[in-house]
Formats: structure tokens, sequence, C-alpha cells
């Protein structure tokens, strides 16, 4: 057994802090603060009620455009698909933001929405003057046909139409295109990868859309949107169309400034000519 010294070690006494020095120390210690709070209120924005109180999801969700138009949206626990998330909300300002610089207006503009879950972007699209197909899996997309009713006033008066149909990415019989009507201008994707099977099947889908010149056309562009928590489908998705599609993160300086989370990306992605 080791021997222990029987005295114990005396304590010395830490001089006192000057007062200037003490000053300064409070001074980095508040900026600190400040910077931390800035972060945290970046990541976690207070316009996103179903992340302040997470109580919220199982609630109708309330939208305001910048034209002063709300809207209303039906959401459910139950899965992914019944709740608005962060990055569709961010998304959903963007778009706004694009159809008032007129870069482009979404007036008139054909647009097909993938994976709608509650259809939020597809009927703020719609209630801004597109013409829109909201598409999920079988078993979703009736959330969307709610919704879409819910709105159908807005809709109506914003000059709009919007329908939902099913679409299961892989499908090529998917009938996504109604008869007689021309192809899509404009596609858009909020939310819709998790994992990398559904990057996958993402971009299996992305194959198909822009591969079928009845549902797009040489200008289509593709819209994602996507938060960066927990979603290890993102960027297998990315690296794997890299190869066949021309990506492009889009800018905060493009972004509405209210409504930018640092947790949110959006890219553009076109087919490589």
């Amino acid at each position: 057994e080791p021997q222990m010294d029987s005295k114990a070690p005396s304590r010395r006494k830490m001089p006192a802090i000057g007062g200037a020095l003490k000053a300064e120390l409070q001074k980095r210690v508040s900026l600190t603060k400040a910077r931390v709070q800035k972060k945290y209120a970046k990541e976690n924005v207070e316009w996103d009620v179903n992340n302040t109180d997470r109580s919220n999801r199982g609630k109708p969700f309330h939208y305001k455009t910048n034209g002063g138009v709300e809207l209303k949206f039906e959401q459910k626990t139950d899965d992914v698909g019944g709740v608005v998330w962060t990055a569709t909300i961010q998304f959903s300002k963007y778009l706004e933001k694009r159809h008032e610089n007129k870069s482009p207006s979404l007036e008139g503009l054909r647009v097909l929405e993938l994976g709608c879950g509650t259809g939020m972007v597809g009927i703020i699209s719609a209630a801004l003057g597109a013409k829109v197909t909201c598409t999920d899996l079988p078993n979703i997309f009736p959330r969307a046909t709610k919704n879409i009713e819910v709105n159908a006033d807005a809709i109506k008066k914003g000059g709009g139409t919007a329908r939902a149909c099913a679409f299961t990415w892989g499908d090529r019989d998917a009938k996504v295109v109604e008869k007689g009507t021309s192809p899509y201008d404009l596609i858009l994707a909020s939310e819709v990868i998790y994992t990398k099977e559904s990057a996958r099947l993402f971009l299996d889908a992305l194959e198909h859309v822009f591969g079928d010149n009845s549902i797009s056309h040489s200008k289509t562009e593709l819209l994602l949107a996507g938060d960066l928590r927990g979603r290890v489908g993102r960027i297998a998705l990315l690296e794997a169309a890299q190869k066949k599609f021309q990506i492009r993160e889009i800018k905060e300086s493009e972004m509405d400034p209210n409504w930018i989370s640092d947790k949110v990306a959006l890219h553009s992605i076109r087919p490589k000519a």
C-alpha cells in the first residue's frame, strides 16, 4: 500500500481579479453568449412554430403569404409526410420572393410537386397563380387533396389550379400529366430525402421526370429543399446526381432574409446538356 503524506497540501489563494481585467472577461462572456444565441436563433427559428413547440404538429398550420393571403394546412403526426417542416416554410418564402421578382413569376406556370405530403408548397404556388399537380404515395396524396379543398377559395382567387394524384417513384406507368396538357415548367420537392434508400428512389424519379418529354421540357427546372439535420440521404443524392445533372446551391442572397434557417439548403437541378 503506498504511503500517504499525513500533512495535507496548503491551498493557494487566488489573487483578486483587477477591475479592468474583470470588465474585459465579462465583455467576452457577453459576446460569446450573443454569438451562441444568434446561432441558435438561426437554427431554431421562431417562425417555425412546429419546431419551437412540437405539440403544434398535430394542429392546423397557418401560413400567410407576403400578399396577405391566409392558408391553412391540416397536419397529422403519424408519419413525416403529415407535418410541415422548417425547410418547407423557408422554401415557400423563397418561391414567393422569386414570384415577386418575376424570376420567374409563378403565374401561369405548370408545376409538379414530388413527395408533396401536406401539399403546402404546391398549394402556395397555386395561390400565386400556378397550375399545380401535387403527387405522393397512394396512401399520402389524399392529405394534399384535403388541403387543396380547404384552400380552394384562395387558389381560385389567385388564379391558379391544384390537384393531387398518386406517384410512386420508380413507377414508369404513373399518370402525372393530364391528357392534353403540356409538360411542366417547374418541379418542386421539399423534405423528401431522409435515407440513402430514399435518395436512390428520388434519383430514379429525377431520371424519370427529366427523361419523359411529356412531363418536362428542355427548360424545366427542379427546386429541392431539405433540412441538414439527420438527413443522411441528402449527401448521397447530391453526389450521385451530379453525374447527370447540373446542381446549384441557392444563395442566401436569393432568399427572403426574414425566413432563413442555417439548417436548410435549397438547390436548383437541371439535366446536363
